[in-house]
């Protein structure tokens, strides 16, 4: 199995988040992924935002805060991770645009249903973790798209993400993994610690480069070839 998927459920009734866990395993089986899933019986125990998931399945109806609630709160942090919703209500499930839900399934929910729903889940995810790497820090997991991404150095035995608001995270890494992770993207290797977002190059200077925010990168004699010929093609093909 070469693809994972990581489910948040939150669900209040014991029967239906047992339900959504078969469902969820027999899916996985069915597809071919490695499915995961934590369960939490409220909302008052969501994590902050959702990058450690790449789906949640939310019932609207929970005790306290509601699933609607929960899902504003939640898209304040993470305008990108699928939502579904669960619910006895198809009333209450239409208000799902308000958050930007994905879709959402009707108790007592079917898996010939429930399975519809997560090929259109799945779909979605390929197409948002295409343009998205999961960059872990100590203080968590940091979930960016590439083209937010000005460039990446190595650190010792770590890599810097160099972002284009300025902010820098660090996370244990190699440069062969990132490559290889985004092959065929805009990221660039352009010396043996060094990757460049294409996107993000002002100008090449000899043997320099220099990003659209005024870093100066140093081109490997090496690579020099290599470098300005990826970029002229890149250029080229926008």
């Amino acid at each position: 199995m070469s693809e994972t998927l990581r489910v948040l459920i939150v669900e209040d009734e014991d029967d239906a988040a047992q339900t959504l866990v078969e469902y969820l395993q027999r899916y996985g089986e069915e597809r071919k992924i490695w499915v995961t899933s934590t369960r939490l019986a409220t909302a008052f125990d969501l994590p902050r935002s959702l990058d450690a998931y790449d789906l949640a399945l939310l019932d609207i109806q929970l005790p306290g805060i509601n699933g609607m609630e929960a899902a504003k709160e939640l898209r304040s942090r993470d305008a990108v991770t699928p939502i579904i919703f669960v619910t006895n209500l198809a009333q209450l499930a239409v208000r799902g645009y308000e958050v930007d839900a994905l879709d959402f399934i009707i108790k007592p929910v079917s898996y010939h249903d429930f399975a519809l729903r997560m090929d259109r889940a799945m779909r979605r995810i390929r197409e948002c973790t295409a343009g998205r790497i999961a960059v872990r820090t100590r203080e968590g997991t940091h979930v960016v798209t590439v083209q937010t991404l000005e460039y990446v150095e190595v650190n010792k035995h770590n890599l810097l993400f160099h972002l284009d608001d300025q902010q820098t995270l660090e996370a244990r890494g190699t440069l062969r993994e990132l490559e290889e992770s985004t092959k065929g993207g805009t990221l660039l290797r352009i010396s043996k610690s060094v990757l460049v977002n294409m996107e993000h190059i002002d100008r090449v200077l000899g043997t320099e480069l220099v990003t659209t925010s005024g870093v100066h990168l140093v081109i490997s004699r090496t690579r020099r070839r290599e470098v300005v010929e990826a970029i002229t093609r890149y250029i080229g093909g926008r």
